[in-house]
């Protein structure tokens, strides 16, 4: 079976780009002595947001105390795609984002776990802050969204969810086939590869005026150039592994070229993300189904309503359980292609935790006093699974962000809880109950 570590070790060594040393370095050190030493494989962390809402309804196991397995127990209808991972799955509830003051959306709030705000970040999100603390990766985020069709066409690029700072926003990629070229454009053949060199034309003069014209442009200019530096930057920090890029590269078919419903899409998005962890192209990826606002579109699964007006419907309708359903069959399918890929003495999952939760707390209308999430995975044997946990005593969201955080090796009394929002955490630091 391929070790897909030991595989990039070489390629990064081959390709011999100082971008690429640090992430060799970090991740693929020599596997014999890893292992005499103890030494364990690194950790990424994929972070799944659904638009809307997600309640306690939707996750609650009947007849089950606070500490207890899920192993033998049965799933909600909501999220039952995943009852062949219960041993991996653990669901939280009991926490809260009253501080965040989400309405339709948290936005930047969410996973920064600060007061919403759509046009500006206010400080560094989990996502982000966990790429720097895990070994380092050519793609430090991967922030994908999906949406309607005509959304993510109309808008490739993207910003609401991820920041590495304040007012620093991160980039999301809405548009599948956009993706595919600056991933995959450098080793594919044909259209896509003309594709990719035309694309890479017109960055490489947008990045050169932009450089040029640093100090003369109003900062709003530079802010609208700012996706461009990006994605340029995406697709340079892609070159340095493109030869592992190959070994995971999916066929670029109907789906992405000719999509009959909005969930082709989506599908398309989940390969790639897929392909980008098993490449090793980065360790921290986000998924915004519904980009991040209070959007989506489902048509693909026979529903009709799209947008704002299914968060008017209860999490609990034939509707939502048909999108849940949905969202719980990709997180099966992450799982599974994660099971299947060889890392170390085991796989891939061993070292990985997913995330599920939504960005606007239990529903669309809310104060955010509850917030409840799901992991898959133990995050390289630091992260408890396979439980259900309802946490005491008013902790907010960001307890269990600074309880990411010491799992992955960076303990943390508090995150982002300074000045004002301290009043919104009755305690400090992590949260015991979820880490082994």
């Amino acid at each position: 079976m391929l070790n897909r570590r030991d595989m990039i070790k070489g390629i990064c060594a081959v390709a011999g780009a100082s971008t690429a040393v640090p992430y060799c370095t970090a991740s693929a050190a020599d596997n014999k002595v890893s292992q005499l030493h103890g030494a364990k494989q690194p950790k990424r962390v994929v972070f799944f947001l659904q638009s809307q809402g997600f309640s306690d309804d939707n996750c609650t196991v009947k007849g089950i105390k606070s500490g207890k397995s899920l192993k033998s127990k049965d799933l909600p209808v909501f999220i039952d795609p995943l009852s062949p991972h219960r041993d991996k799955l653990t669901i939280i509830q009991g926490l809260h984002g009253k501080h965040t003051s989400p309405a339709h959306s948290a936005y930047y709030g969410c996973l920064g776990g600060y007061r919403r705000n759509k046009s500006t970040p206010f400080d560094i999100t989990i996502d982000c802050a966990l790429s720097k603390v895990l070994p380092e990766a050519p793609v430090p985020l991967l922030s994908v969204g999906m949406e309607s069709l005509n959304r993510m066409k109309q808008v490739p690029i993207f910003h609401a969810t991820s920041a590495w700072g304040p007012g620093d926003k991160a980039s999301m990629i809405c548009d599948p086939t956009f993706l595919y070229r600056i991933m995959f454009g450098s080793v594919a053949t044909g259209k896509q590869r003309s594709t990719y060199d035309e694309n890479s034309k017109m960055l490489d003069f947008i990045a050169k005026t932009s450089t040029q014209s640093a100090r003369t442009l109003p900062e709003s200019a530079r802010q609208k150039l700012k996706p461009y530096r990006d994605i340029s930057a995406f697709r340079d920090s892609v070159s340095t592994v493109s030869e592992s890029l190959k070994a995971y590269m999916p066929e670029f078919d109907e789906k992405y070229s000719a999509p009959q419903h909005e969930t082709d899409w989506h599908d398309a998005m989940l390969d790639l993300t897929i392909a980008a962890l098993k490449a090793g192209l980065t360790n921290v990826a986000t998924i915004n189904s519904g980009c991040g606002e209070f959007y989506g579109s489902w048509e693909g699964l026979g529903i009709n309503p799209s947008g704002h007006s299914l968060g008017h419907l209860s999490m609990t309708s034939d509707i939502w359980t048909r999108i849940r359903q949905y969202n719980m069959r990709m997180l099966s399918k992450l799982v599974q292609a994660l099971e299947e890929t060889p890392e170390g003495n085991g796989t891939m999952m061993d070292n990985t935790l997913i995330v599920y939760t939504s960005n606007n707390a239990d529903k669309q209308h809310t104060n955010g006093a509850s917030w409840p999430f799901m992991t898959l995975g133990n995050f390289g044997g630091t992260m408890q699974e396979g439980h259900y946990v309802k946490v005491e005593n008013d902790r907010p969201i960001n307890s269990f962000y600074a309880t990411l955080l010491e799992a992955a090796g960076n303990p943390v009394e508090h995150f982002n809880m300074g000045g004002a929002y301290e009043k919104y955490d009755t305690g400090k630091g992590s949260l015991r109950e979820l880490l082994t």
